[in-house]
């Protein structure tokens, strides 16, 4: 008779007699192998779940601590220079009319985009600019700026 190399598993000739003894002693080994390979198995697999959740809560947080969105109103008082405070300094504000207007002559600005370093501008006169904590809108007719007309309800949205 011949054994298996790993579970030393009896392998029978052909002329050999089959013994429930070693049926029993073979199937009792190939269970506890199972078990081995399920136990690793299962111990790995909780392993690669922790890992998985650990750095999906690590993921969720940085883009928490990164991305921020503030959305608001404010009425115009007629200034230049108006400053909106905001709890972070804006990547990116965006200004509009509650009514949506748009230069009729595409000159006059009503509203529109700024980022750090890159102001709204109307016939080189900055409509709007982004500063430290916040934004700055502009008014004034001679140059067409329209950003903070007196009594005149604005939304703005601000993403860090």
């Amino acid at each position: 008779m011949q054994y298996t190399p790993y579970y030393k598993l009896h392998q029978w000739d052909p002329y050999d007699k089959h013994k429930r003894k070693e049926f029993n002693q073979d199937l009792a080994k190939v269970d506890a192998a199972i078990q081995t390979v399920k136990a690793s198995g299962d111990a790995a697999l909780q392993a690669l779940r922790a890992t998985v959740n650990a750095n999906a809560a690590a993921a969720q947080q940085a883009v928490e601590g990164r991305c921020q969105m503030v959305a608001g109103t404010f009425v115009g008082d007629g200034t230049q220079g108006r400053l909106i405070v905001l709890p972070f300094t804006p990547a990116v504000v965006i200004v509009e009319l509650t009514y949506g207007i748009r230069s009729p002559d595409d000159l006059t600005l009503y509203g529109g985009i700024a980022l750090p370093g890159h102001a709204l501008f109307s016939h080189s006169k900055v409509a709007m600019t982004v500063v430290e904590g916040g934004f700055q809108v502009n008014q004034g007719v001679d140059n067409k700026i329209y950003l903070n007309m007196y009594g005149r309800t604005y939304y703005y949205l601000a993403l860090r």
